[in-house]
Order: structure tokens, then sequence, then C-alpha cells
């Protein structure tokens, strides 16, 4: 392959772009990114670093280490969406460091490079290293606790790996709870009973690996069970246990049937989940699957099989719950994808597949986008969406169809003058994955975001004014204008929380009817109310004062109660209006 000895340096550099370039590039979104965002803010605020809090409630669902690093990073670069998601950027960083620097170790580097540009151009580990979300951290630390894991049993001095296994699975139960002990510990018992490793067994069961997992991990628990004595009832019990065994019976989302991740693994790593299924069509790719080392693929398949399965063996489940599978999974298809590379006869089926599909996709996409981009005013009403966002999309899906037909072309011209390798040929088309990736990501823009209504908020709302969120939680308002709100009736994933604090606080910040919204909307104290517009239309004949329109976003809108005092003028020397447009 020409020029290997600086492809591992031009795919960092790309690697760097791709995940660090666009992180800022939009609002953070409900509810899981306001969240994430929310709750490390208001440490920060508070000078807690103990207890995580949402909308003023003590939040037990998740361990702190994802918080503490959010901080961290608002700490170094200022509160910002870029700050919020850099967390994660940097964990899918990381895993794929960690992915190629195995993979050079055990298969070589061309492998390696497969593997890594593999991995982070999947679909799904791209949107997660772009989200403030806690699923790449705990895929980073798990994929340390299972690389360390396999080259603690190939090591005659175990030690220092066992140390980074004790630590890197202590990280991970603060980051996401006791999935990141029970599942790694579970793949890698069963591992060292296939290969009979007992050596492995007792070093990482005496005292000091136990002591060291136990220095790391166990304070935080240990110290919020003593502040909170119903911690750990909630965390353990109620998240863990009644979650994985039955979400429905405990009004607990995403409850899928057993097959659910099959799918999703297809979809989710697209192209790359093709490239097993066509090199399985061959003699010679089957050929090539049988040279790969035996171990090697017993440890990759186990990992990669555990997660799934233990996943789905859960009664709730989200597609991001398998991403610790996709590096193993990335490893084991690079290595097979390098030993058929070595043959041009079973390149060239599979180089031809792909290229079919990236321009065929290509193709579909970019009229699409421009069609969305130039006629999103006629579209709009049609397909039920905001002519913005309609353009903001079709932006999004025009720069992938032209970023993969510019990348298809490239790559027939150059294979067609020979210019081409077949390792070649596909780290082309990472590049060409990634390109589409980081034009198309500025389409999530259009996912529901406080920001709007938070911008209004934090210029006009003044200390004694009252902000109320209507059967809603939005997480990322709470990020963007950080002042205690009001909550009416529906309070989402605080419900239970909410139930646990004190009444005089309940009272005031958590109201269970109208009643009083609709006393203060009516009273000289300036309410502003953040809620879905179906609802205020609902609510509208109730209000003795006409809503005032300040703020959209999709479905939701801020509105206030002009008072009108004496004079006949509201807040702003304007007269009220009449109603909202």
């Amino acid at each position: 392959m020409r020029g290997t000895r600086y492809l591992p340096w031009f795919g960092l550099v790309g690697l760097l772009v791709l995940l660090f370039g666009r992180i800022a590039g939009f609002p953070l979104q409900d509810p899981d990114e306001g969240r994430y965002a929310a709750i490390p803010l208001a440490m920060l605020a508070q000078g807690d670093w103990l207890t995580p809090t949402l909308a003023g409630v003590p939040y037990f669902e998740k361990p702190p280490l994802f918080y503490w690093l959010i901080a961290a990073s608002f700490e170094f670069f200022g509160a910002s969406a870029f700050a919020a998601r850099f967390v994660s950027a940097l964990a899918a960083l990381a895993t794929v460091a960690m992915t190629y620097g195995f993979g050079r170790h055990v298969f070589g580097r061309r492998a390696a490079l497969l593997a890594a540009g593999m991995l982070a151009t999947a679909p799904l580990f791209f949107i997660l290293s772009q989200a403030a979300v806690i699923d790449m951290l705990l895929t980073a630390c798990f994929t340390a606790t299972m690389l360390a894991f396999f080259l603690a049993c190939e090591a005659e001095e175990k030690g220092r790996w066992i140390a980074v296994v004790c630590v890197a699975a202590a990280l991970g139960l603060l980051a996401k709870g006791l999935v990141a002990l029970v599942l790694p510990g579970a793949i890698a018992l069963l591992l060292l009973a296939l290969r009979r490793d007992l050596g492995t067994l007792r070093a990482l069961v005496r005292p000091w690996p136990i002591l060291l997992f136990l220095a790391v991990g166990a304070p935080w628990f240990v110290w919020m069970s003593i502040e909170h004595p119903v911690f750990p009832d909630y965390f353990f019990v109620q998240q863990h246990f009644h979650r994985f065994l039955d979400a429905g019976a405990h009004d607990l989302p995403h409850v899928e049937g057993r097959f659910f991740y099959i799918p999703v693994i297809l979809g989710a790593a697209l192209p790359w989940s093709l490239v097993p299924l066509l090199l399985v069509l061959q003699e010679r790719g089957r050929g090539a699957f049988s040279i790969l080392r035996r171990d090697l693929l017993v440890f990759l398949g186990v990992w990669a099989l555990g997660v799934v399965g233990f996943f789905s063996m859960s009664s709730s489940k989200l597609a991001p719950y398998i991403l610790p599978a996709f590096p193993p999974i990335a490893l084991a298809v690079g290595a097979w994808l390098d030993a058929a590379l070595d043959d041009d006869e079973a390149f060239d089926p599979l180089g031809r597949s792909l290229w079919l599909g990236v321009v065929g996709l290509g193709m579909v996409l970019a009229p699409v986008g421009l069609v969305a981009s130039l006629f999103a005013e006629s579209l709009a009403e049609g397909v039920g969406a905001g002519a913005q966002d309609l353009r903001i999309v079709g932006g999004g899906v025009l720069w992938g169809g032209l970023a993969l037909l510019g990348g298809g072309l490239l790559w027939r011209r150059l294979a067609g003058a020979g210019r081409l390798l077949p390792v070649d040929a596909f780290l082309l088309l990472v590049l060409t994955l990634g390109a589409t990736e980081v034009g198309a990501i500025g389409a999530r823009a259009v996912a529901k975001s406080g920001i709007y209504a938070a911008r209004v908020l934090n210029a006009e709302a003044g200390p004694d004014d009252r902000i109320v969120l209507y059967h809603q939680l939005s997480q990322s308002l709470l990020f963007y204008s950080p002042r205690r709100v009001v909550h009416v009736e529906d309070f989402g994933e605080l419900a239970e929380l909410v139930a646990m604090l004190p009444e005089q606080e309940r009272e005031k910040w958590f109201w269970e009817d109208d009643e009083r919204l609709l006393r203060e909307w009516n009273s000289e104290k300036r309410v502003f109310l953040y809620i879905d517009q179906r609802r205020l239309d609902e609510l509208q004949p109730r209000l003795g004062r006409p809503a005032r329109h300040l703020a959209q976003n999709r479905r939701r809108v801020l509105v206030d109660n002009p008072v009108v005092p004496a004079g006949g003028f509201a807040h702003d020397g304007t007269r009220p209006a009449m109603q909202s447009d």
C-alpha cells in the first residue's frame, strides 16, 4: 500500500475533523443533551459535586462521572454546546485510538486502519460522538476494560494490565452503573472458561485488584447512600433490576421485542455491515476468514455477542445501548477485510457492490435535498414541518448526496486509472463517508431545543417573574436559561424523584393542577409559559388574559401574560396583543 508510513497521521487529522469539526454547530437537544448539560452546570453553580440535580431535584438515575467531565469542560471552555459535546467526542477519539492500537498489535497496521476507519464512520458511532450522552463514555471505558483484559491474558507479567482492567471498569461503573461491571465481568469469565486460563482468574481475584477497583469506584456510591438514604433502592433496584427485567410494568420507556437489535446493527453500521455479508458469499472471502487467529475471533465474537445478547434480554431497549459491541465488530471485520484484500479477485465484486451502493445513494439523496432546500415553503404544509426545518434538513441531505457522489466518482476515476490499490479504495470510502457525515450532521439542528425560548427569557425575564413549564420538561431550557422554574402537572422523568421531595418544596415548584397557574396568570405578576401549541389552544379559553407569543421551536411556544396597569399599556410599553401570532 503506497504511503503507508503517513496514513496513520492523515487518519488522525481526518478523525479530529470528523469528531470535533461540527460539535458546536447546532443547539443542545431535548431531552438527553439538555439533561446532561444542565446537571453539570448546576453542580458548578451550587458547588456540589456529590449530588446531581435537575430542575432543583436530586437526580439519582445516573452516576456522576459524565457530569464531572462536562463540568470540567465547562470550566475550561465555558458553558456551551461545544464544551458539553467535547466529552463524547473525546471518548470517541479514545475508543478509535484503542481500536487502532489493539488492531495494529494483533492484526497489523493495515487491518487496524480499516477497523478504525469503519468504526469512526459507522453512522451510530459517529452520531453519538456528536451528542452529549453517556453511551460514548461507557463505550470507551468498556473498550479499555476488554482490551486490557485480553492483554492481561496474553502477558506473562499481568499486573499492569490487571490494574488497567480495574480502573477502566471502575470508571465505567461511575459512568453508567452496574452494567459496566456485570457485563464485562460475565464476558471475561466466559472467555477465561473457554481459554482454561486459571492464571489470569487468580490474578484478577487477588486482594489488590479488588481494593483498587473499590478505591476508584465505590466512594461516591457510599457517600451518596449516606447523604440520601433513598438512593440505593432507587438507583440499584429500580433503575437497574426493574428497568432490565420488566420495564413495562414500571412505566419505563423503550419496551421493544427480542430481535430489536438485529436491524439496528445492520442499519447503524452501513455500509460496513454489508462487508461481511458480501465476503461470506465468496469462496475467497470465506477463505480469508479461515486464516485469522481463532483465539482473537473468539475474544471479539464473545465480546460483541455478549453485549448484544445481554441488552436483547433487557425489557428496555435503545439503539445506543449496544454501542460497546461496535469496536470488536470493527476489529473483526477490519481483519477479515484486510486478509481478503490480498486477493484482487475477492476485492472486485466487493468493491463494485459498495461503489454502486454509495453512488446510488448519492443519486437519490442529492436531488431530494435540492428539492427540499429550494421548495421548502411550498412543501412545508404537505409534510407537516416548518419551512426553515425543511431547508436545514434539505441542506444536510444535499451535502450528503453530493459527498457520496463526489467520493464515488473519484474512487471510480482513480481505480480505473490503476492508481488505487484495494486497501486505498476502502480508505477513500472512509474519507467519503466522513465527509458525508460531517456535512449532514447539521440537520440535527431541527430537533427540539429550548434555546430559542431561553434567549427571550434571558433578555426579558426579571428576578420576580414566574417561568412555568406546562406538561413538559425542557431540559435544554434549564441549561440555556439556568434559573428555577415551575412545572405544572406532567413532570416526566422527574415524577418519582419529585415525590421524594419535602412537601413544601413540591408545593412551591411542582404544581399538581392548573388552578395556581390560572391565578398567577391573571395577577399582576408577569408569567412566562412554555407550552405545546396544542395544549395552549386547549388552555386558552380558561386564561383570563390572552397569551402573547414570544418564541417558538416546532410545537413548543413561549408566551407571556401582558400585564395591563392603570395606564393601559403592557410591560414593554405597547398595548398587548389580543391573540397569539
